[in-house]
């Protein structure tokens, strides 16, 4: 590590040039011990380091950290799978620049920059916003239709009971509403294209470090006939479970937390190409 090179470097001041000897004025090199209670070879490394690096921090905010890289057969070997690049078979000659929300096209954008536990977390915002928004419009829409309907007045009573069905979408929990938005402005075609890209991942059960586990999304014989048939609410309770342990720590309490871990982050980001392609189509369908 760095610090053990100018931690090196700063007993041998002397031997230094000038503009190397200017770097360590006003600097004081300090080293402490940890002194075990118990056997050096029966104490968790990792966890210990935990708890001194929390404490460092604690008391002095420039503290270095201990880093502890892993042997490559001390962890899980997760694949990553290249994304399919095009949506059809090739770029399209020509389309048409329709105006998109401002704001989905910016979580879009920082969700394709971030990490993957973050851009799981950008994506779902989509269908969170876009839920509530697009409900919200198409019920205005047709209450704004129903409210012109010359023969309102008589209020028979299949208009008071269409009436109440439009009011009743308003009351739908959110994901009910981000549901409805999915399966209205996402092609369930498009989505298995992904999936049959890297079939063999979503086919398996998921296990995170961290103790949650994911049931597979397909089976193994799955075609894309059934898909279209079984895509939702499938597709979107696997989401919503990945999102939810993500974002609650509290899922702790029953060992279903996602740790951030590389091996989970690897998980994660097999699932970003179904989560985009979602999010990228309510983007222009709204």
């Amino acid at each position: 590590m760095y610090q053990l090179l100018v931690f090196k470097e700063g007993q041998k001041i002397d031997q230094l040039s000038k503009v190397r000897q200017a770097f360590f004025e006003n600097k004081v090199p300090r080293c402490f011990f940890v002194k075990p209670s118990n056997p050096i070879t029966g104490i968790d490394i990792e966890n210990i380091s935990r708890h001194l690096n929390f404490l460092m921090k604690y008391y002095d905010r420039k503290s270095p950290v201990i880093n502890i890289r892993l042997d490559s057969d001390q962890q899980e070997q997760v694949k990553l799978v290249k994304p399919r690049r095009y949506i059809e078979e090739c770029f399209p000659a020509s389309f048409a620049l329709n105006s998109v929300d401002d704001f989905i096209l910016q979580l879009l954008g920082i969700a394709s920059e971030s990490n993957p536990r973050f851009a799981f977390i950008y994506y779902y915002q989509v269908f969170e916003y876009a839920g509530f928004y697009f409900l919200d419009s198409k019920v205005k829409k047709e209450l704004n239709l129903f409210m012109r309907d010359p023969s309102i007045v008589s209020c028979s009573d299949d208009k008071l009971m269409q009436l109440f069905v439009f009011l009743s979408e308003l009351n739908h929990s959110d994901e009910v509403k981000m549901r409805k938005v999915i399966e209205e402005l996402c092609d369930p075609k498009v989505i298995w294209k992904e999936l049959e890209h890297d079939k063999e991942f979503f086919s398996n059960p998921i296990d995170f470090d961290g103790g949650f586990n994911l049931p597979a999304l397909i089976a193994k014989d799955t075609t894309e006939e059934t898909w279209n048939a079984m895509w939702m609410p499938k597709l979107f309770d696997n989401l919503t479970k990945i999102r939810n342990c993500l974002v609650h720590a509290r899922e702790r309490r029953q060992c279903n937390v996602i740790l951030p871990s590389n091996n989970n982050n690897r998980k994660i980001k097999r699932y970003l190409p179904l989560l985009s392609r979602l999010a990228e189509q309510i983007a222009l369908g709204m």
